[in-house]
């Protein structure tokens, strides 16, 4: 379940809030605000952008869509001046969540794909069957017809119109 494995989360926004959660858990701090824009919520979140950023109240955690814009940010307030043991959990916490919104659009990636095989696989079969199911009529129908042609005198006219009746 996404409470319990980063990597398990479906969504952007789960991702921003396991991230929140573990943030907070870890630092002591709370979070002053979130802000979510629609590209999180579109799946537009990219993983490679996801940084941090120190500021007088805390640090705030942005996450960038793929176009590059902001599509969530968290605020976190310290309870205490900003040290190295907080940038160092941050920077943990938030390549984490990074690596974890990665395997997520992998395994989305994987799944498209896997689709798309099937999707192959099923219009070949459909298209050989088609083609089975027409070329045996079809046979039936050139032959005779080539029989009305080579035959044309040999034939009676009974056996000329059992041979078109059957095409």
């Amino acid at each position: 379940s996404c409470s319990r494995d980063l990597s398990a989360c479906a969504s952007g926004s789960e991702i921003v809030a396991i991230l929140r959660d573990r943030l907070e858990a870890t630092l002591g701090w709370y979070v002053r605000d979130v802000t979510h824009t629609s590209g999180l919520q579109s799946g537009l979140l990219s993983p490679r952008e996801m940084h941090w950023i120190e500021d007088p109240a805390g640090i705030n955690v942005v996450f960038t869509d793929s176009t590059g814009k902001p599509a969530a940010i968290l605020r976190l307030t310290a309870r205490e001046p900003v040290s190295d043991w907080h940038r160092e959990r941050v920077e943990v916490l938030t390549n984490l969540a990074r690596l974890s919104w990665a395997r997520v659009q992998l395994a989305d990636s994987l799944s498209v794909e896997t689709l798309n095989k099937e999707r192959e696989q099923l219009r070949a079969t459909l298209l050989s069957s088609v083609s089975h199911d027409l070329r045996t009529p079809l046979a039936t129908m050139i032959g005779a017809v080539s029989s009305l042609i080579d035959l044309k005198e040999a034939l009676t006219p009974a056996q000329s119109a059992e041979l078109l009746d059957s095409t």
